[in-house]
């Protein structure tokens, strides 16, 4: 049978912030959610989901040990009847504040832990189902450093940018393989504990962010949407960029847009 729409998706950092309200936005459609997070947020999330009539577990995995957390999502997914699977990796952190010479660089491998091999390592669990099942949907979240020099958190501009070259390796190698789509999200400055975090202290005032509501949006249209998913695998797409418009679009995008490439 071929692949149609995601039964379940796992989304890690669903504790908080934007992959909360992915979280609460996929299990309102009807999809069985598993939340992911460090701490005891991912349970308040299940919780809120059935308390509103849907249907989601939780599991608290630190992705600073990839093979863990690897683990501990397959354990759950060997439990599961699904077979059509989407993944959204939210789960992020900014990781140390300054110059190279003024960081420990234990904190650059946590944080590149977390925000790409953690994330890759959840991915990885549920690579073997999906490869049976024909395909899958696979969204992570970038941000802020990978599409221009972040020196304020460099670890953490370090691991995004890596991170969209993993979705584009990604992309190359499933493609072939059956209906998969993977994805970059760039969900702009939205008003989350990391946003606080990043600010603070810096005299910085933003007033015009974004919704996490809006990164939500577009990631149940990637996730349901096959024209959406097949235009945007292996792509960064900003949530304030016309991505609506380039799903209906006749023509094909541009194969340079919203790649990670040189100019020249």
């Amino acid at each position: 049978m071929p692949w149609s729409a995601p039964q379940a998706v796992v989304v890690t950092g669903a504790g908080r912030g934007i992959g909360r309200e992915v979280a609460l936005t996929l299990a309102a459609r009807g999809v069985a959610v598993l939340c992911v997070s460090r701490t005891a947020t991912a349970e308040a999330t299940r919780d809120d989901i059935r308390a509103r009539g849907g249907t989601a577990d939780a599991l608290l995995a630190d992705l600073a040990d990839p093979s863990a957390a690897r683990d501990a999502v397959a354990a759950w997914l060997e439990a599961q009847p699904h077979r059509q699977l989407g993944a959204v990796l939210a789960a992020s952190e900014l990781g140390p504040h300054g110059p190279l010479e003024a960081t420990d660089i234990a904190a650059w491998a946590h944080t590149l832990a977390v925000n790409l091999l953690g994330n890759l390592a959840v991915v990885q669990a549920l690579l073997p189902r999906m490869l049976d099942a024909g395909g899958g949907r696979i969204a992570f979240f970038e941000g802020a450093g990978a599409t221009h020099p972040y020196p304020d958190f460099p670890a953490y501009s370090a691991s995004k940018t890596a991170l969209l070259r993993a979705v584009e390796n990604l992309h190359r190698d499933l493609d072939p393989r059956g209906d998969f789509a993977v994805i970059a999200i760039h969900p702009g400055a939205v008003d989350t504990d990391m946003l606080k975090q990043a600010t603070a202290g810096r005299g910085i005032t933003l007033s015009n962010t974004t919704p996490a509501a809006e990164s939500a949006r577009l990631v149940d249209t990637f996730l349901h949407d096959s024209t959406a998913a097949r235009r945007f695998s292996g792509r960064s797409v900003r949530v304030r960029e016309p991505w609506s418009d380039a799903v209906v679009a006749a023509d094909d995008l541009d194969p340079q847009r919203w790649m990670l490439r040189r100019t020249d």
